[in-house]
């Protein structure tokens, strides 16, 4: 197999840095002042301002936040990451509850997992949304699919077990949230507890609902 290889631009190197800084806690701040420092160089360089958006975004700092990572769409609009941070920032603001930016979110994330595939965080918050608009089968499909492809994220399966429960199987949210209880952490490990005695108490209401009937 040949590989292509394209040198990185100083900035762009910088850029790949910044963003690993800006994924640790105590080197943050020091990553917000390398992606300025690059965007000193070169303003619409795509990579530092969807970096800035997202250390904005972090910080709540939403307006800020949605300069930069319009910035961004605009330096490259095939930048799955940029159109998955603007739905997750439309999310934080409260989209779920406006009509037209949920279907702005809902397109948004439609091309971040066109553009990747293989990305799970727009399948989840997809799933999310889609409820959100009444289409719980959609949901299902989207978290069962973010689920397939990080298999380890408790967030994703917990989440997964509670569309279960709307969509009325609680056999299957209880097989997750057994499995939650006995392995996931402490803080999931006790939310699941607590969903998983409504999964049981869910179930047994249908079953003695059905023998009624």
């Amino acid at each position: 197999n040949e590989y292509v290889v394209h040198p990185l631009s100083s900035a762009d190197s910088g850029a790949v840095l910044a963003d690993l800084h800006l994924h640790s806690l105590d080197y943050r701040e020091q990553a917000v002042a390398e992606f300025k420092e690059i965007l000193k160089a070169d303003p619409n360089h795509a990579a530092a301002c969807r970096g800035l958006g997202y250390a904005y975004l972090q910080k709540q700092a939403f307006a800020q936040a949605a300069e930069y990572f319009k910035r961004a769409a605009q330096a490259d609009s095939r930048d799955p990451y940029v159109h998955y941070y603007l739905a997750l920032l439309m999310s934080r603001e409260g989209g779920f509850a406006n009509p037209s930016e949920l279907s702005e979110m809902i397109r948004h994330l439609d091309t971040a997992i066109a553009l990747d595939p293989n990305f799970p965080e727009p399948y989840s918050l997809l799933a999310l949304a889609q409820l959100s608009v009444g289409d719980p089968a959609q949901g299902l499909a989207s978290m069962q699919k973010a689920v397939a492809l990080s298999p380890r994220n408790e967030k994703y399966q917990f989440n997964l077990a509670q569309i279960y429960m709307n969509t009325r199987q609680p056999d299957a949210a209880i097989a997750i949230l057994q499995v939650l209880v006995r392995n996931g952490s402490a803080e999931v490990a006790e939310r699941a507890g607590k969903a998983l005695e409504e999964a049981l108490q869910f179930k047994t209401a249908i079953e003695e609902r059905r023998a009624g009937g």
